[in-house]
């Protein structure tokens, strides 16, 4: 039997096996839907303005990337819409955010969000539209972001399909869980390579142990493949292809010469583990993310310095001054081991590729981590530091019931790529000794200001080599138009 045929097999068992589970999850469980029937509508007038070119680092993360200019005004308007269409087990919800710009470089319609989505049982969805794709153990909203999907870029068109949480696996009284999500889009942004499709796709499992303790691991897969190449044309998207994709195999004959001896398209993996404890108040995880682009990159543990994403979280379950913590360490130096030079890592060139050379970004902004720097945008984005160690810290907290605040700070050291190495000098000095960089970002959020709107304002600082130094500050308000 073919190695795709026994993975076919495994992947139909697992799908029955989960039916099983998906059934035992709202029969046997009962739980309540949190989901309720809703409609509401919000606008919202967005001011940016920073002394430099570029605006700071912590800027324009928390945006998805709809700021691009150091002064900009963006006018908004959102829609939610739920509504049930069987009893209260299956909704069915049209979600809507969209900008107009005044100023700047960003297109005059700028749309962050715009997709349909159906709910089962609070417990599967499938969705349709820009819809934002993400999958990481790392905590939503504290964590700098998964090193493939991490949300910080404005959403692309797809299908996608996945579990909102873990659900319990069949005959193993909730001790077992799993989730899983598949999707399939198009970045139809300003590329090197026209229109390319984007297939991603990730499998988890927890074990629920005694005294709170879970133990967490899964995989991440994602891939870009196919599209309009000004060196190699038509890129090969059929259905053929789609499969080798998402098995990872070589391409066929129609795909250009190096990909029919190595993988087809441009993938992405991520190895993720998680620890974590329950208490009656808080909770702690503890988890690593390890990044791979090939085989080499695949292996847990590879000579020299080890990359990936490391982090500890702690979330409290009241409000407070301090409600959650979270610290990071993020290093990309080693790039699969000591490689020829033996001065910071390997021969990989983590998220660029030779077809693919606008690389692993859209709209000019990481799908993956956000500590890489590149220049330009469109077709002709280059990457100038893909190498980087970051300490990174965040922290959330409330000062009463209407006011919060999210302060963030990333102390940075950045290493240029193995371009930067030259052979005869051991490499430049960016290379061996790195420039460092500091952000720090302090958001206040106030709820119901006025009893009126929703406002927020926040203060960014970028200090160091790798970037223009400059200093930002953003204000947001919301407004609810009604139900």
């Amino acid at each position: 039997m073919g190695t795709r045929k026994k993975y076919v097999l495994i992947f139909l068992f697992f799908f029955l096996f989960i039916q099983i589970g998906f059934s035992e999850y709202v029969f046997l469980e009962n739980t309540d839907s949190s989901i309720k029937p809703l409609s509401e509508t919000w606008i919202t007038a967005n001011a940016t303005v920073a002394s430099a070119s570029a605006i700071p680092f912590w800027l324009d993360k928390g945006v998805q990337g709809i700021l691009a200019d150091s002064t900009d005004f963006l006018a908004g308007i959102g829609y939610n819409l739920i509504i049930p269409i069987y009893a209260d087990d299956v909704y069915f919800q049209i979600y809507s955010e969209i900008y107009e710009g005044m100023d700047g470089k960003i297109p005059t319609i700028a749309i962050s969000s715009l997709y349909t989505r159906l709910i089962f049982y609070d417990a599967l969805e499938l969705a349709f539209g820009k819809y934002p794709v993400t999958s990481g153990l790392n905590p939503a909203g504290l964590s700098s972001g998964s090193l493939i999907l991490s949300g910080n870029n404005p959403s692309y068109p797809v299908i996608y399909a996945g579990t909102k949480d873990f659900l319990n696996i069949p005959f193993t009284a909730g001790i077992l869980q799993t989730r899983f999500h598949f999707s399939y889009g198009v970045l139809e942004d300003v590329r090197y390579v026209k229109n390319p499709l984007l297939q991603t796709k990730s499998l988890y499992g927890k074990v629920n142990l005694p005294f709170g303790f879970s133990i967490m691991y899964g995989l991440v897969h994602a891939a870009f493949w196919g599209g309009d190449s000004p060196v190699y044309g038509d890129l090969p998207s059929d259905l053929d292809t789609f499969w080798r994709v998402f098995f990872a195999e070589e391409g066929n004959e129609s795909a250009p010469e190096n990909e029919q001896i190595n993988r087809v398209g441009d993938h992405k993996g991520m190895w993720d583990y998680g620890i974590q404890k329950a208490f009656t108040d808080f909770s702690i995880l503890l988890y690593y993310q390890h990044f791979f682009e090939d085989n080499s990159g695949r292996k847990y543990w590879n000579e020299g310095e080890k990359d990936g994403l490391w982090g500890v979280a702690i979330q409290g379950k009241n409000r407070g001054y301090i409600s959650a913590i979270c610290y990071e360490y993020y290093n990309s130096t080693n790039q699969s081991g000591t490689g020829a030079h033996n001065v910071t890592g390997g021969q990989d060139f983590y998220y660029e590729n030779y077809i693919y050379k606008t690389g692993w970004t859209y709209m000019g902004v990481p799908l993956g981590t956000p500590f890489i720097i590149t220049s330009g945008n469109g077709s002709d984005i280059d990457y100038i530091h893909t190498r980087a160690r970051v300490h990174y810290v965040s922290v959330h907290g409330f000062f009463n019931e209407s006011i919060s605040y999210n302060l963030q700070l990333a102390i940075q050291r950045y290493y240029g790529t193995y371009a930067d190495y030259n052979a005869s000098t051991g490499g430049n000095s960016i290379f061996k000794d790195g420039l460092p960089q500091t952000s720090v970002a302090l958001y206040v959020l106030y709820s119901k200001l006025f009893n009126l709107v929703d406002a927020s304002i926040g203060l960014c600082l970028d200090v160091g080599n790798a970037r223009d130094d400059s200093f930002g500050l953003r204000i947001l308000v919301k407004y609810d138009v009604g139900n």
